[in-house]
């Protein structure tokens, strides 16, 4: 934060009302195994029923359970079709798999079988808990996932310090309960309750709003003709005749082609 105050004051101090847990990793929470700041299911799941919010009410509703319904059957058919033979799921692995290969500037140093100590070339050193699958960069505790430090000393299976959170069984647990389906109005059963009556609130006036409410110091998604003035020119290479040799013009357009036509 001393070296942001330096390069930029303002944003140093954008930062003072902001709760720390909310943008730093030393103040993550845990439990939630996820290292990321930003949550993007509510705004894929809000991108994808856009056209069912434009239907009325019941209309809507049909369209998203339909929605989900196929999206939750397509998982449990992905992960019995193409995952049957794997124990976590295959971007798991590829975290792992990225970790496993910065484990070249880590040196353990046993202290017994469940304390390392890791000396990078950075001149950091870092401790490592087998037991409690911890290490002081955090990393681990944080994604679930075995960090470059936590590798490094491993001399067995390395999933097995991965955590249960990302194997396929938990992922079938997850997407085992379904969305039953129902039939069309015409197959209810009457009943001698009154049917509900419409709204009596009247409709405003102008288009109605699609885009999400954003929070007062959000920025605003830029348009083409602002992002246009943003973007930076195109380099291009000096073009240069093949007659005469000069830069500023081609062949074509050369002095002396114009004048020998």
């Amino acid at each position: 934060m001393d070296e942001l105050k330096d390069l930029d004051s303002e944003a140093h101090k954008w930062f003072d009302d902001k709760p720390v847990a909310q943008w730093s990793w030393s103040h993550f929470k845990v439990y939630p195994k996820c290292n990321m700041l930003l949550n993007n299911v509510c705004e894929s799941f809000n991108s994808a029923i856009l056209d069912a919010r434009e239907q009325p009410i019941f209309s809507m509703l049909e369209s998203i359970k339909q929605y989900l319904m196929k999206r939750l059957q397509a998982y449990r058919d992905m992960t019995a079709c193409k995952w049957k033979n794997l124990r976590f799921f295959p971007n798991a692995l590829k975290l792992l798999e990225r970790n496993v290969r910065r484990v070249s500037d880590c040196i353990p140093i046993k202290s017994d079988n469940t304390y390392y100590e890791i000396c990078c070339f950075d001149g950091r050193q870092h401790a490592i808990n087998l037991r409690e699958r911890t290490c002081t960069c955090r990393k681990w505790q944080l994604s679930g996932i075995p960090c470059k430090h936590a590798i490094s000393n491993q001399r067995e299976e390395i999933q097995d310090y991965v955590n249960e959170y990302y194997s396929v069984e938990t992922y079938i647990k997850v997407y085992a309960p379904a969305i039953m389906a129902f039939t069309s109005e015409m197959f209810w059963e009457v009943t001698g309750f009154n049917p509900p009556k419409p709204l009596t609130q009247m409709r405003l006036v102008g288009r109605p709003t699609l885009s999400r409410r954003r929070e007062r110091d959000e920025p605003m998604r830029k348009t083409r003709k602002k992002a246009e003035t943003l973007m930076l020119k195109k380099n291009q290479m000096t073009v240069r005749c093949r007659g005469c040799g000069n830069s500023g013009h081609n062949v074509r357009k050369c002095p002396k082609t114009v004048e020998n036509r």
